[in-house]
């Protein structure tokens, strides 16, 4: 006879079933998108169409070395950066006997996202080793630096947002003093043909050299923020206003030190 469990027992059975076929298809599905969400896979697309206008299925070879150039735009100059890239691209198309379609062209956008990201990061954590900053100053900037973004999501900042950002803290009143601070990210090495392409360590560093030089008396400036924000009504808006604070307590607690090693 068969047990009155037995029913739930299959029951459950079957729903423990069709939720391991579920989650093997989101898996499926997450291997298919290389990890993008499905409006990074829109813009993909939109991009791989772009690059095959003819609506072949594929990317031919002198599109494809267009690609490469503008993914790494060092790679037309630069050995190293050439290898790199054709690595990637390689990597990309070893399972389809070197023909890039959209499945290969998104792997190879992963491919280059991670190797960015790995960029990224490595040269945030050696510009944190070279400022010396404190993780909590590091903290500050961090807030400072995403504050003043257009766009967040690609998480570089344009000599626009970099000239913005400085205003908060002082006004950049001169053709002169935008000058000196694009010059600035040209000797960070942050600079190209398009404009200035700031990561956050080489933001660090322009903000340890505006610290250290007073530029403008930008460190008097951040004082003055702290000081004003200090009388400021709690629960007042200040959008505008609180990552530059912050940073001005990071200029402010460390100008004492820059004055006292350059003494005599």
């Amino acid at each position: 006879a068969h047990s009155p469990q037995s029913p739930a027992r299959v029951g459950l059975w079957e729903a423990e079933a069709i939720l391991k076929h579920r989650r093997r298809l989101r898996a499926e599905a997450l291997a298919r998108s290389r990890g993008f969400s499905e409006d990074e896979v829109r813009a993909h697309r939109k991009s791989f169409r772009g690059a095959d206008p003819d609506d072949t299925g594929s990317v031919g070879p002198k599109r494809v070395a267009r690609l490469l150039a503008r993914l790494f735009p060092r790679s037309t100059s630069d050995i190293e950066e050439h290898r790199r890239a054709k690595a990637l691209f390689d990597e990309a198309v070893s399972g389809s006997r070197g023909t890039m379609g959209f499945p290969e062209f998104l792997l190879l956008m992963r491919l280059v996202s991670d190797d960015h990201e790995r960029d990224r990061l490595s040269e945030e954590l050696f510009a944190v080793e070279a400022t010396d900053f404190s993780r909590p100053e590091v903290r500050d900037f961090r807030a400072l630096f995403r504050g003043g973004l257009t766009a967040p999501e690609g998480d570089v900042m344009t000599l626009g947002d970099f000239v913005s950002m400085v205003a908060r803290i002082m006004p950049v009143i001169s053709i002169i003093m935008e000058t000196e601070l694009k010059q600035l990210l040209r000797e960070l090495e942050a600079t190209s043909d398009e404009g200035a392409a700031l990561g956050f360590g080489a933001f660090l560093r322009a903000m340890q050299k505006l610290q250290r030089e007073n530029w403008h008396g930008i460190n008097d400036a951040a004082a003055d923020i702290t000081s004003a924000q200090a009388g400021a009504e709690l629960g007042k808006d200040e959008t505008s206003t609180t990552a530059s604070t912050a940073a001005s307590g990071t200029w402010t607690s460390s100008k004492d030190e820059d004055h006292d090693t350059s003494a005599p």
